[in-house]
């Protein structure tokens, strides 16, 4: 089973705000992250990019601290290692002993995977912007998926989902953008869940397997649409299909446990 938390970056900030409150502090989120955390934060120029930042590291920490039973004011010692594969800096996808995480931010949104190691996580959130940058279909899209779709205004939001689903993908891969989205294609087809949702906690998602690609590691991915807002595109990847337990910011607080 797969955990995932989707929530607005000002939610994240109000949870944050209130645990500073109950432990009587004043730092808010920056009280649930670690120096490497607030060092990527501070180094943000935009304000909005910093707080996004900080929230998606908090958010992460305290999907991790309430999956754990842990409380979530101890979401700063969370251990989680950013090694990149390439120059072993602390500026890589996260890792967690054990675990396979993924997170993602744009715009208000934040979007977090939680698995064990075997799943192979990767998710994307991306808010639908009213226009494409040039050269966005040579870089995104497989040959076979070029004129396909809606030209104009009718065809961002598609070209977002599947910029969506294959970053995902990449991500799951260990890649991220180091490959070209274009080099592997989505299957249209989709495979129902089979598992039972229980008291509406497992979703057992619509998935659809990763059809073509030139990029070995990405081979045998499947992916599956998180709904976050009108206004962008979720998407989770996975080694396999498995049943989603989602969260929510309530949800986080439901499951605190007491911190005596």
């Amino acid at each position: 089973m797969i955990d995932v938390l989707a929530a607005s970056v000002d939610d994240v900030h109000a949870l944050a705000d209130r645990l500073a409150h109950v432990e009587r502090g004043a730092a808010g989120a920056r009280a649930l992250v670690d120096a490497g955390d607030l060092a990527a934060a501070d180094a943000k120029v935009r304000p909005e990019d910093a707080r996004r930042t900080l929230a998606g590291r908090a958010a992460l920490r305290l999907l991790l601290a309430a999956r754990a039973g842990r409380p979530l004011s101890s979401a700063a010692g969370v251990a989680i290692d950013r090694a990149c594969s390439r120059c072993g800096a602390q500026h890589g996808q996260p890792s967690v002993a054990g675990l396979s995480v993924s997170t993602s931010t744009s715009g208000d949104h934040v979007l977090i995977a939680v698995g064990e190691r075997e799943a192979v996580v990767g998710v994307d959130v991306e808010v639908v912007p009213d226009e494409l940058w040039a050269g966005f279909d040579d870089y995104v899209l497989h040959p076979h998926e070029r004129g396909g779709l809606p030209a104009g205004d009718a065809g961002i939001s598609p070209r977002i989902r599947i910029w969506a689903e294959k970053e995902a993908v990449l991500k799951a891969a260990g890649l991220g953008l180091r490959d070209a989205p274009a080099r592997l294609r989505i299957s249209d087809v989709e495979v129902p869940g089979g598992w039972p949702t229980g008291a509406g906690v497992l979703d057992p998602g619509a998935w659809r397997p990763v059809a073509a690609t030139e990029v070995r590691e990405a081979a045998g991915t499947w992916v599956t649409a998180i709904e976050v807002a009108a206004d962008a595109w979720g998407v989770l990847a996975a080694a396999a299909p498995q049943p989603i337990r989602r969260w929510t910011i309530g949800d986080l607080v439901d499951a605190r446990p007491s911190a005596a």
